[in-house]
Formats: C-alpha cells, sequence, structure tokens
C-alpha cells in the first residue's frame, strides 16, 4: 500500500472492516423490528385473508419503521429521530416526491423480510446440523418445476383422437425418413401434436390447465421442501423415505469412496424389517469393482441381522406396539431366531442372506428380511469368472455335466415346498418372481464394447441373410448401440449377454411363432396381472426396437413409452411362459432351466418371438430403477440361460429332416401363419461387415 494511502491515526478494528460483498439493505435494528412485527401476517397469511388486509398491514409496519426512524434513511439509520427533529410543516413537491421514494423502498423491504421469514418459528430452537443435512438432500433431491402446459392439458383425462393423429402423422414421418438415415421419434411428434391441439383448445381449458399446473407445482414443491425434514408419522412413511433417498445415499457412497479412496457402505434399517444398503468402491483402472458385501457376505449378513433386530426394539418402544421377547424378533409375520449360527451345524440356518444383482458397480439395495425357509434354500453366491477368453456366444457355451441345467436331485427337495405358506411382498423390491437365487451359477462375461462389437460383427452374417426383418425392425442398430448406450450402468455386462444368446438364438434352426401372451384371470374374470403393454406394442410391424423412456407412476402412457409397472409384468409374464416342473404352487420360478425341459411353441425365435421379450428386457435396465437391479438381474440371467438351452436342444436334434430344409431354403414358413412377401438382399452394412471378417 503506499504512504500516502495509508490513513492516520487509531481505528478500531471492527469499526473499520466490513464483510465481502454489497451491503444489506437493513440495519440490524430496523431487520429486527420487522421480525417482531410478523405475527399479524402470520395470522392473516393462516386463515387466508383478503390482499386487502395484508397490504393495510405492511402499510402500518412502514409507517411506524418511518416514525421511529425518521425520513433520512429509516432503513440504515443508526438511531432513533426525536420528536423535535420531526417538522409539523408540510413539505414541498421536491421533498414529497423524495419522500414517497423513500416510503416504497421501506414498504418493499418490509414485504420481503415478512415473505422470507414467513414459515419460521421464532420460539423454536433448530438444531444447525440438522437443518444443515436437511439443505444438503434438497441440493441433491430433484427440484420440481413448472411442467409444460400442453403435457398438463394432454394428461388431463385420456385422449385416444390425439393418439390416432399422432400415430397418423408418425407412420407418414417414417415414410419420409425411410430413404434417409435420421429418423424422428414419436415422442417429438406426440410433443408437436399436443402443441398444436393446446393452441387450439377453448379459453376455458387452458385457464383450467394453467390453474392445474399452478396447483401441481406448488404440491410437488412443498412436498419437496418437506421430504428433507419432516419427521415420518407411521412406518409407511419411513419406508417411503427409505426409498426417495435411495438416489442420493448412492451419490453420497459414491462420492466419499473415491475421496477417501477406498470403500464406503452404508446400512440403514427402518421399521417393518425395512433396510436399505448403499455401497461405493473408489475406482481402479483396469480393475473391476468388487463391493464389499461380495467380499464379505456372511459379516455382513450377521451385521444386518443384528441391526434390524435392534431397529424392530427401538421402533417397539417408539410406537409403543409392545413387548418383544429377547430371543425373536417378528418381521412382516415371520419369525427370525435371534441366535447366532453354528458354522457347520446342518440343523441351524443361516443368517438372513439378501438377494444379490450380479453387479460390478456401485450397488443399492432396497429389500425386506427374508423367510428362514429362504435362508436355508439359499447360498452363497459363486465368484463371478474374469476370464473373457472362456466366453464365446457363437459357440453356445453349454455344459451337460455341470448343474446348471441339471435338474435337482432327490435329495434337494424343491423350493416350493419349503415356502409354501409364504407370499411375496409386494413392497419389498426383490426377485419377486424368482423363489431361488437365479445368478448363484451363473458365470458372467468381461467382454468391453470392442469384444462385443468384434462378436456382433461375427454372428451378424449368420442371421442376417435368413432374417431380413432384423434389419427393417431396427433390431441391429438396436442391439448394436448395448454397450454404447449403457456404459458403465449397472446390468451393462448382462445386458451384452443377453443381446448375445439372443442372436444366436436367432441364429438356429428353430421355426419362428409368434408369442402368445399369457394371462392369470381372477374371479370376477379380469387379469390379476395384465401382459406388459409395451410388448403388445412391439408387435406391430411399424413399431421398430428403439431406446424408448418409460411412463411415471400414475402418468399416461404413450406407445412409445414401458410400462411404469414393467417390473412387475415383465417377470410375471416370463414365469408364466416357463414349464410348469420350474414353477411352484404360487406360480414363481422356484428350479434353473435344464435341458430335459420343454418350453414347446412358448418361446420361438421371430419378429414377433422372443424379440419382443428381450427388447423389452433391455429397454427396461435403460430406464432401470436403483430399486429393480435384483428383479431385472435374475430375469437377464434365466433369459440367458433359457435361450442357450433351446439353442442346445436344437443342436442336439442333429440334422434336421428334409422337410424342414427345404422350408428353410425355399422360405417356407410354418402352417398357420401368412408368408412374406419381402425378398433379402445384402445390405451395404452386410457386405462391408463379411469384408472385415
Amino acid at each position: 500500500m503506499p504512504a500516502h494511502a495509508k490513513t492516520t491515526g487509531s481505528t478500531h478494528a471492527e469499526a473499520t472492516k466490513r464483510g465481502r460483498g454489497r451491503p444489506a439493505n437493513t440495519n440490524a435494528p430496523q431487520k429486527r423490528m420487522m421480525i417482531e412485527d410478523i405475527a399479524e401476517y402470520r395470522s392473516l397469511k393462516a386463515r387466508g385473508a383478503p390482499q386487502v388486509d395484508i397490504t393495510a398491514a405492511i402499510n402500518s409496519e412502514t409507517r411506524k419503521i418511518i416514525q421511529h426512524f425518521g425520513w433520512m434513511d429509516p432503513l440504515r439509520a443508526v438511531s432513533p429521530v426525536t420528536p423535535t427533529e420531526a417538522s409539523d410543516h408540510p413539505p414541498n413537491e421536491l421533498e414529497q416526491k423524495r419522500r414517497d421514494a423513500v416510503y416504497k423502498k421501506v414498504r418493499a423491504e418490509v414485504r420481503k423480510v415478512w415473505r422470507e421469514n414467513l414459515s419460521a418459528k421464532p420460539s423454536e430452537v433448530v438444531d444447525k446440523s440438522s437443518t444443515a443435512i436437511a439443505e444438503l438432500i434438497k441440493l441433491f433431491a430433484r427440484k420440481p418445476r413448472h411442467k409444460q402446459l400442453y403435457k398438463v392439458w394432454a394428461a388431463s383425462r385420456a385422449r385416444p383422437d390425439l393418439e390416432a393423429e399422432v400415430d397418423k402423422r408418425h407412420a407418414a414421418k417414417m415414410q419420409q425418413s425411410a430413404l434417409t438415415t435420421n429418423t424422428t421419434p414419436r415422442v417429438a411428434t406426440w410433443n408437436e401434436v399436443a402443441s398444436e391441439w393446446y393452441h387450439m383448445a377453448s379459453k376455458k381449458e387452458k385457464k383450467a390447465t394453467r390453474k392445474e399446473r399452478k396447483r401441481m407445482y406448488r404440491r410437488d414443491k412443498k412436498a419437496w421442501e418437506l421430504s428433507a425434514s419432516a419427521m415420518p408419522d407411521s412406518p409407511e412413511e419411513a419406508i417411503d423415505f427409505m426409498e426417495a433417498s435411495q438416489g442420493f445415499l448412492s451419490d453420497l457412497m459414491h462420492f466419499f469412496a473415491n475421496r477417501a479412496s477406498g470403500i464406503a457402505v452404508m446400512f440403514l434399517s427402518g421399521p417393518d424389517g425395512a433396510r436399505l444398503i448403499s455401497e461405493g468402491v473408489c475406482n481402479v483402472s483396469e480393475r473391476p469393482k468388487l463391493l464389499y458385501t461380495e467380499v464379505n457376505p456372511e459379516d455382513c449378513e450377521h451385521f444386518e441381522h443384528g441391526l434390524a433386530k435392534q431397529t424392530q426394539i427401538l421402533n417397539a418402544d417408539k410406537n409403543g406396539d409392545g413387548d418383544i421377547e429377547s430371543g425373536n424378533v417378528e418381521f412382516e409375520g415371520i419369525n427370525l431366531e435371534g441366535e447366532g449360527v453354528n458354522a457347520g451345524n446342518g440343523d441351524s440356518y443361516v443368517e438372513d442372506e439378501a438377494d444379490d444383482d450380479n453387479e460390478e458397480t456401485d450397488r443399492l439395495e432396497f429389500l425386506m428380511l427374508h423367510p428362514p425357509a429362504q435362508q436355508e434354500a439359499q447360498a452363497t453366491r459363486s465368484h463371478r469368472s474374469s476370464d473373457a477368453s472362456t466366453y464365446d456366444p457363437l459357440s453356445i457355451q453349454l455344459d451337460a455335466e455341470t448343474n446348471i441345467y441339471e435338474p435337482n436331485s432327490d435329495d434337494d427337495p424343491p423350493f416350493a415346498n419349503l415356502v409354501d405358506d409364504i407370499t411375496p411382498t409386494p413392497n419389498a423390491c426383490m426377485a419377486t418372481y424368482f423363489a431361488f437365487d437365479a445368478g448363484k451359477n451363473y458365470t458372467q462375461s468381461t467382454m468391453d464394447a470392442i469384444e462385443y462389437t468384434r462378436l456382433f460383427r461375427a454372428i451378424l452374417p449368420k442371421v442376417l441373410p435368413h432374417k431380413p426383418w432384423l434389419e427393417e425392425s431396427n433390431t441391429v442398430n438396436f442391439l448394436r448401440s448395448v454397450p454404447n448406450k449403457l456404459g458403465d450402468r449397472i446390468g451393462a455386462q448382462l445386458a451384452c449377454d443377453l443381446s448375445m444368446a439372443y442372436l444366436n438364438f436367432e441364429a438356429s434352426k428353430l421355426d419362428e411363432f409368434p408369442l402368445d401372451m399369457k394371462t392369470v384371470k381372477t374371479s370376477d374374470g379380469s387379469d390379476a396381472i395384465p401382459p406388459p403393454d409395451y410388448v403388445a406394442g412391439l408387435q406391430s410391424r411399424s413399431f421398430t426396437s428403439r431406446w424408448n423412456g418409460r411412463a411415471g407412476k400414475g402418468e399416461f402412457r404413450t406407445p412409445a413409452k414401458l410400462d411404469a409397472d414393467i417390473n412387475i409384468r415383465l417377470p410375471h409374464q416370463w414365469a408364466l411362459l416357463q414349464p410348469k416342473e420350474r414353477l411352484d404352487e404360487q406360480g414363481r420360478i422356484c428350479r434353473t432351466a435344464d435341458v430335459d425341459m420343454s418350453w414347446k411353441k412358448a418361446l420361438a425365435p421371430g419378429i414377433d418371438g422372443a424379440r419382443l421379450l428381450v427388447v423389452t428386457a433391455l429397454v427396461w435396465v435403460w430406464n432401470l430403477r436403483d430399486e429393480e437391479r435384483s428383479q431385472w438381474s435374475y430375469l437377464a440371467i434365466d433369459m440367458i440361460q433359457v435361450l442357450r438351452i433351446l439353442c442346445h436342444q436344437d443342436s442336439l436334434l442333429g440334422t434336421r429332416d428334409s422337410t424342414a430344409a427345404i422350408r428353410r431354403n425355399e422360405g417356407a414358413v410354418p402352417e398357420g401363419r401368412k408368408r412374406s412377401a419381402r425378398e433379402w438382399k445384402k445390405s451395404a452394412k452386410l457386405r462391408e461387415l463379411e469384408g472385415t471378417i
């Protein structure tokens, strides 16, 4: 600092030093006075008083501040004015204009301070740490936004005429884009039509739509603000909060694991046996992620079970549900013994075993405690093989000697006999339609995107000459983009395995048959669980294989959106297509598939065959929710094994009969199906692929 710039004399540090930034509009005494008089404003807002009364209260507070601190600078005055300072003679015109400006400024500041402190409770002492955590959760939570008016208008009620117009325009656009590589997604056409129709709607409809949008925004924002700090009034609310916190906790564990260069695990136990497990592992180049629950599953299960017992005791004391015996803890009507596990003792079942979803990256599960029967029936998951050279999708890898495809021995009772009296918990995000560990003996591949592309190019020339519809339905491009589309997402490796298993299935000599969707009727004749609507939409040849979005809960589903409850419908439909010997009395899959089983014509190749299920499963993993990871992993593994078995069964038949050979060579189709008028020609892509192999 130059010598001439230095101040002379001694000044107090606190009197000269000021915080960085623009000074506040209001000094502390003035703001304290405003907050002290906020009770009237809160009372008016609470009872929904008219705006005239609220304005009068603000004007009264404004006059009070000006009378106390004067007209010179009432918001920043250091001391109040004395009666002698106030003049009784009327001001001139210029002074009156200045006072009007001062009055407006003070009035605006009063309104702002009161609005900012409307919801605050001065008598309540809030813990700073709790407030900080609540604000942190708000940062991670998705803040609600105003929805677009035409979307609110279109979703206000069912509009079949709108959907028909969208289908008509989209079909015309698809015909125009057939000659080009650019294709317009259906959602773009829907937005265009819905926007046009909304602008043509009546003024009454538009006014109602605007009111509904404001109402929806206020409701969403209020729920968003209360979600972080509101205390649960019931066990159901606590469980709902656990479900809503999954994304936040998953990101948090991943962040701390990377910043701490280690492992982060969170065990969250709630009422009614609800558990939330969040894990994160730091990134290590050229090394697959291995979660701690996969490395040390037994200790994690012991800790989880002890945590669940203590949580149950705390909730019983909190809610006054009664006494709980020290030896037993009851979850969902199921008693789990509280004693330890004796290693090697076959008479005592092991601790509760969580569903495994066979993932290599961060995992977050929302699980419910398993019944004791499942504890005895399930075993620890085997380690995944990391040898990529052992995986060759071109030759179906089935070993008749392995126990993956062998039927259960007589020494091992069927799982269905162990769980006759147990019904799946609908709220539990576990593999509800699988009554066994589907991934126990499954060896997952470790191929990367480059290896997948190489294998994809190798299998394509074996399939396309006989099935041109794979290109026409965009299935080739859809499957080619699987590794790039999913990237590092959960289930990417399983999705690649499923894609290769399906292509080998289409390359087999099995006849094509359409998929026969099955349903289970209730006593009143309605469908207990209807088939997925998205699968039914794929049966239309104009509906190509694409990475579509997923309808939200309670949202009106368009044909281009995946079912909101696809996690229930698709596994249920898959279970209905399985042989009866695989199912237990509750319709769950309780056995691994083996070569001695027969699927008959339930699963067959073709554009209307297994493609519908495989494409839907891949679109599901693209829109996968955290709590659905085990469900999708179990379903994908079972699909892969069944498709490989069907190919293996076809190879065991040896040489096909001459009729089937002539049918294939001459392009004949199975009896009862209409012959396609399409002729297959080698495309430029196929010729290029054949030249690179």
